[in-house]
């Protein structure tokens, strides 16, 4: 337990996880090989990414309760955070719905039936959207898609922004 930090009650997380991108892959099985036992990933790492630490899982041999799993999904529209990166996909739908839809496509190639912690990459453009992006986080967590929820590259004023919305 020294080695992680509760992030929620009853969820720990390693205080060190790996993470990769398309364009700098990492080696995830090494990794757990190693003794490392925190991923993560995002649905805009890109679907090999996804496969890859999926793959590591699923060799490891490991119980997934004995690994932890962090996944991130996009909040659209947006084209601020990352220049709209990867809304452009999402384009005719919610943000509610980009939200439940990459959080499966992500569990999907993870292979995996749920995450221990997944977050909002970025704010949408309008704190109304992203406020239907975090509810439907919160419905991931209820129907245990997700073991603990949270926000990512926030700035403390749409932090406090969004806390006084949900």
């Amino acid at each position: 337990e020294n080695d992680t930090v509760e992030i929620a009650p009853g969820v720990r997380m390693p205080l060190v996880n790996l993470g990769g991108v398309h364009s700098t892959p990492s080696n995830y099985s090494l990794w757990l090989e190693l003794g490392g036992r925190g991923l993560d990933t995002a649905w805009a790492y890109g679907d090999d990414v996804q496969r890859s630490v999926g793959r590591a899982i699923a060799s490891s041999g490991m119980p997934r309760k004995d690994l932890f799993v962090t996944s991130k999904v996009p909040c659209c529209p947006d084209a601020h955070s990352f220049s709209g990166y990867g809304c452009s996909n999402w384009s005719s739908r919610g943000p509610d719905e980009v939200v439940r839809e990459a959080a499966q496509h992500d569990l999907d190639l993870l292979g995996v039936a749920s995450v221990d912690l997944l977050l909002l990459h970025q704010p949408c453009d309008e704190m109304e959207d992203t406020v239907a992006a975090y509810k439907a986080l919160e419905d991931l967590k209820a129907s245990g898609k997700a073991r603990a929820i949270g926000i990512s590259n926030f700035n403390a004023s749409l932090i406090d922004a969004l806390m006084k919305q949900t």
